[in-house]
C-alpha cells in the first residue's frame, strides 16, 4: 500500500473514532473498534448515520391507509408538527429511537435484535419508526407512547407508510402499502421470473426469521418481492457494506491517479483560482450530498462519490 493510500485509510479510521458515538470509557469496546480494518469501520459508521436523517426538505407523501387511520384524527396535531418538520427541513432526530445515541455497542453475548446499535427493520427493509408528540423531554427526545409511524426517507421525499405498533415490526402490511401506494418509486423490487412461494411465512415467523438475519421475500397477489435493503448477517444493513467497499475502492483510486498523474489533478485545482501548496495534507470527509478528499492547507474538496 502506498505512502498516500496509508494516509487515506488512517485518516478514515481517525473519522469514524472521533465521531462515532460509542462509550470511550469502555475498554472492550475501544479495543474492538481499534482492531476493526477501515473497511469495517466505515460499515459500522454507515450503519449509524443510515439510522440518522440529514435535516433538508423533503416531500412528504402519505399512503391511503396512513391518511384512513383513525389515530391520525386523534393525534393530528402531532402528526401535522412531524409533517411540518420533514417538509422545512427540520432536525428529526428528536423522533428517533433513543438507540440512535449508540453507534457501537459491546454486544456482551446479545443476538443482533437486542443490540442498540442495530435496527433489523431499518436493515432488512430500508423503514424507519418515528414516534411523534409535541412535548420534547430532557434528553431531546419527544415523549414515547403507544403509535409510532412507519416511513423511508430518501434525499428529497418521505413516504409516511402507515401509524403502527410496537408489535408490527416485521408485518406483512407494511410490504403491501408500499407496493400498493408506490410500485415505481424503488422502495420494493418484484423479483422477476418468480412466480409464487412454495410457502408463506406468517408475521410471527418472519419476525423469528428477521432476528436470526434472515431475509424473507413476500408474495403479494401472485407476485414476490423484497424490499429495497437487505440485511446481513451481522445485523447490518447490505446498503452500509456495499457503502463502505465503493468509498474504499475510490479512495485507492484516487491515491494511485494522484501518485501517478498529480500534475493533471493540480492544474485543474489551479485552473478554478485555487493555489495548491507544495506539500498537500489530505484528509477523508464525508459531507451531506458527497464524499472525497479534502486538501487541508488550501481547504480544497475533491469530490469522489455522492
Amino acid at each position: 500500500m502506498s505512502d498516500l493510500q496509508n494516509l487515506l485509510m488512517a485518516s478514515v479510521r481517525r473519522l469514524v473514532l472521533d465521531n462515532l458515538p460509542y462509550d470511550r470509557q469502555d475498554s472492550d469496546i475501544v479495543r474492538e473498534l481499534s482492531a476493526m480494518t477501515p473497511t469495517d469501520l466505515l460499515i459500522r459508521w454507515f450503519n449509524w448515520t443510515r439510522r440518522m436523517l440529514p435535516p433538508m426538505p423533503r416531500q412528504v407523501l402519505q399512503s391511503n391507509e396512513f391518511k384512513a387511520n383513525p389515530v391520525l384524527q386523534q393525534r393530528r396535531a402531532d402528526v401535522q408538527a412531524l409533517i411540518a418538520d420533514i417538509q422545512s427541513g427540520g432536525d428529526l432526530t428528536k423522533y428517533l429511537s433513543r438507540a440512535v445515541k449508540h453507534g457501537y455497542v459491546n454486544g456482551n453475548g446479545l443476538k443482533p435484535h437486542r443490540r442498540q446499535d442495530l435496527d433489523l427493520m431499518l436493515s432488512a427493509w430500508g423503514v424507519h419508526h418515528l414516534h411523534f408528540s409535541q412535548d420534547v423531554e430532557s434528553d431531546g427526545f419527544v415523549k414515547r407512547d403507544g403509535p409510532i409511524i412507519f416511513a423511508v426517507f430518501r434525499h428529497d421525499k418521505a413516504f409516511l407508510i402507515d401509524v403502527m405498533t410496537h408489535q408490527d415490526w416485521a408485518r406483512e402490511h407494511v410490504i403491501h402499502v408500499m407496493v400498493d401506494n408506490w410500485p415505481n418509486e424503488g422502495l420494493v423490487f418484484e423479483m422477476q421470473g418468480v412466480h409464487g412461494l412454495a410457502r408463506t411465512v406468517n408475521d410471527s415467523e418472519r419476525q423469528k426469521l428477521r432476528n436470526a438475519q434472515i431475509n424473507t421475500p413476500i408474495e403479494i397477489d401472485g407476485k414476490v418481492y423484497m424490499p429495497a435493503g437487505g440485511m446481513t448477517t451481522s445485523g447490518v444493513g447490505v446498503d452500509a457494506v456495499r457503502q463502505a467497499d465503493r468509498v474504499i475502492t475510490d479512495l485507492e483510486a484516487f491515491a494511485l491517479r494522484y501518485e501517478q498523474a498529480a500534475d493533471e489533478i493540480i492544474a485543474q485545482v489551479k485552473r478554478g483560482g485555487i493555489a495548491w501548496p507544495d506539500e498537500p495534507d489530505f484528509a477523508v470527509e464525508f459531507r451531506p450530498d458527497a464524499y472525497g478528499v479534502v486538501e487541508l492547507k488550501s481547504i480544497t474538496f475533491l469530490r469522489l462519490g455522492p
